[in-house]
């Protein structure tokens, strides 16, 4: 038995012997995953700490579309309304231009009337000397008939 003993005794130093690597694996494999523990601790809150900036700029690029759009929406109106005075200038052009045309119209027919009123002026003046003989033989029995009158 004596040989038992010295197997036994010699298994349990094994034993022994196995045992201290695997404590101290696990006691590595412990630090290690507290290790890893506090990494991803670190990295979720890095990540959520990104996030969160991206969160942040994400709202002032938001903001500052909102802010474009109205602007944009505030042009187009302004837009608008320069359109419709346009349009209304167009319509003021238009009325314009009719009575251009009214006052050519009426023009034209006034141009008419001063030439023939200066058709009848040359032809009164080219025979103005004979009118003035029938003056002169009228004023003669004029004064004639106004004497006897008086």
């Amino acid at each position: 038995m004596a040989d038992n003993t010295e197997l036994l005794a010699m298994m349990g130093e094994v034993l022994r012997a196995i045992d201290r690597p695997t404590e101290a694996n696990q006691q590595s494999i412990r630090e290690a995953t507290e290790r890893q523990s506090r990494v991803i601790e670190h990295l979720l809150e890095a990540t959520s700490n990104g996030f969160g900036r991206l969160e942040a700029k994400l709202d002032q690029t938001n903001n500052r579309l909102d802010q474009t759009i109205n602007r944009l929406d505030q042009t187009n109106n302004r837009l608008d309304q320069v359109v419709s005075s346009v349009n209304g200038l167009e319509t003021g052009m238009a009325r314009t231009e009719e009575r251009l045309d009214s006052v050519v119209e009426h023009l034209g027919h006034l141009t008419e009337r001063v030439t023939a009123i200066d058709n009848r002026l040359e032809r009164i003046e080219a025979q103005q000397p004979a009118y003035q003989d029938v003056v002169r033989r009228l004023t003669v029995p004029e004064g004639i008939v106004l004497r006897r009158a008086s």
